[in-house]
């Protein structure tokens, strides 16, 4: 039996507490209105919402329904007032709700992050100042790059904090040190950051020291580490093996080296940089290891949050950057319900589910009847219809989020 939120006003009170979340979205404040206008702001923000969860472009979403602006409207609005603070805040807005959501109900406040570059490939006017050089990659050498924060702990890989790299950033140790002001503000205490190959910078390690917290980035194979690897060898001694107060630029770091067999069968060696003690790394050396592959489930929660990109030709920095910000927030959500999923004795929810759950709360489309064998069961809990004990924690955190005055 379909379900469609617009021709049932029962049904809808029961969605309104999961279109409180939706409705903070659509309603959020990024830039004003006019009270003449021909458009509300929830208007407007119907087209990227709609286009994330279609995974296609405002301008296919904006001629399935003629009541919706058209995508020179939302553009046009876009394009103009749109600013870099004004998205910035209202990702925070929610990455606050999220982490006193973590604290509050399961009571952790401390965490592990990944700090990392995103880069969305571009084609057009490299004069652009959103627009930044680097690495070849599908044929092109320029990019919008993003600089992210996310939370690695399986099951709550959320990513808090994402900003705009311009061509006026280019010292990647300020980027680093506001994304963990950033995180810091929201309540979050960083146990360990763990940083790519490319963040390998004496400014870095610094800014984490002053912060007090760990990092661990894997060790470029300079002249000097081809040395040091050279000479156990030639003493025949055995890995793992740490380096200690090796300098970055001049900056004294440890130095963890590893050997094991890489996919060929071929024993490799390689190396991680980090402020552990040495004498805390020698207690458990493959522990750095094992730390530091957390980051790769970030790698693979990116094409997750690939499901909800709207595709765009625009070559506004700032309306690329809120696009980005928003497939970041929906992702979240998706992360938040199976969270619950996994303290609730519930199946995970699937991206599909959700996004058609989602897209009926606001209109969009009606639910299809899936075969899922806990679909019923995630609907009540979506629709608000508390049936078990065990269902109320899935059911308390939406309200957290602050409510949103809806139409009956």
């Amino acid at each position: 039996m379909l379900f469609h939120a617009e021709q049932n006003k029962k049904s809808k009170k029961r969605l309104k507490k999961l279109s409180n979340w939706i409705g903070k979205l659509r309603s959020y404040a990024l830039f004003e209105i006019g009270k003449n206008a021909k458009y509300s702001l929830e208007q407007l923000m119907d087209l990227p919402l709609a286009a994330a969860l279609n995974n296609t472009s405002i301008e296919y979403v904006s001629t399935e329904d003629e009541k919706r602006p058209s995508a020179d409207d939302f553009y046009y609005h876009a394009n103009n007032k749109l600013t870099k603070d004004a998205i910035s805040k209202m990702q925070l807005t929610f990455s606050a709700k999220i982490c006193k959501l973590l604290k509050n109900v399961f009571g952790e406040s401390t965490f592990d992050i990944a700090i990392d570059f995103t880069e969305d490939c571009f084609y057009g006017d490299k004069e652009n100042n959103y627009v930044i050089g680097g690495e070849r990659k599908n044929s092109t050498n320029y990019f919008f790059r993003y600089i992210n924060v996310a939370i690695v702990k399986k099951g709550s890989r959320f990513v808090l904090f994402t900003f705009p790299v311009s061509k006026e950033d280019n010292n990647d140790a300020l980027l680093v040190e506001k994304a963990i002001i950033a995180v810091r503000k929201l309540g979050i205490s960083i146990r360990r950051v763990l940083l790519d190959r490319e963040f390998e910078n004496s400014k870095i390690c610094f800014a984490c020291d002053v912060y007090g917290i760990e990092f661990i980035f894997p060790k470029k194979k300079d002249e000097k580490i081809l040395r040091w690897i050279a000479e156990y060898k030639r003493e025949g001694k055995k890995f793992p093996r740490i380096i200690e107060n090796y300098e970055i630029e001049n900056y004294p770091v440890n130095v963890l080296l590893m050997e094991e067999e890489n996919s060929k069968g071929e024993k490799e060696i390689y190396g991680y940089a980090t402020n552990i003690e040495a004498k805390e790394i020698q207690k458990d050396p493959y522990a750095i290891s094992e730390y530091y592959k957390q980051r790769w489930a970030i790698e693979n929660d990116n094409k997750f949050q690939d499901s909800f990109n709207i595709h765009t030709n625009s070559t506004n920095g700032l309306v690329r950057y809120f696009f980005f910000v928003l497939t970041a927030l929906l992702h979240n959500f998706w992360v938040l319900m199976n969270l619950f999923a996994q303290t609730s004795s519930l199946w995970k929810i699937s991206l599909n589910m959700l996004k058609d759950i989602t897209k009926a709360i606001l209109g969009f489309a009606s639910i299809p009847n899936y075969k899922h064998p806990q679909r019923k069961l995630w609907l009540t809990i979506l629709l608000g219809k508390n049936t078990t004990a065990k269902c109320c924690a899935a059911l308390s955190f939406i309200t957290l989020f602050s409510k949103v005055s809806t139409s009956e």
